[in-house]
């Protein structure tokens, strides 16, 4: 009786003619078994196959879709840029760095995640945290973690695309000129 249970555990694949454990077949209740004939690992490459096949024809169909529906597209990018601001800044740092050509470097998850942790490099702010690159994407520097740290909105905005040094002479000609001083 033993055996017969095992028997009804394992399944031949269509394709690799390989007996296997049914949890390697996907379920499908139109077939007698209630599983898929090929296992999980024909079935993969089988639609590897069919996407290389088929490339162009789907990134077609895709940019269709997404021309006959900009109100759906909008919607989704509108929820994943809210959802994500961190992956968003990323993202739009990395596209202006590769249209200056100055070196795109992959930075993880977990990389941003220590850097948003971080309080301003220039006040110790914690709110409104944005990347700054310490040497300016418009002045060549790499969209790196090397050359990035966390700084406020405010100091971001006010540093623009100056470096560090030129930033500060900016502040303290600004201070002086409206009578605060240093």
């Amino acid at each position: 009786m033993a055996e017969q249970a095992t028997l009804r555990d394992v399944r031949q694949c269509s394709k690799c003619k390989t007996t296997k454990p049914l949890g390697e077949f996907s379920k499908q209740a139109s077939c007698d078994s209630g599983y898929r004939r090929e296992c999980q690992q024909c079935r993969n490459a089988q639609s590897h196959e069919w996407y290389l096949k088929n490339k162009n024809r789907r990134k077609n169909t895709a940019q269709l879709w997404r021309l006959a529906n900009p109100e759906k597209v909008a919607k989704a990018v509108s929820a994943w840029s809210k959802a994500n601001p961190d992956k968003k800044s990323n993202h739009y740092h990395s596209r202006k760095a590769k249209l200056r050509e100055n070196g795109v470097y992959r930075i993880t998850e977990k990389e941003l995640k220590r850097l948003y942790s971080l309080p301003c490099f220039y006040c110790g702010a914690n709110d409104k945290k944005t990347q700054d690159h310490v040497v300016p994407i418009n002045r060549g520097g790499s969209h790196s973690i090397g050359n990035l740290i966390t700084a406020c909105q405010s100091c971001n905005s006010s540093k623009q695309d100056k470096t560090i040094t030129e930033w500060k002479m900016h502040l303290q000609k600004t201070l002086t000129k409206g009578g605060i001083g240093l």
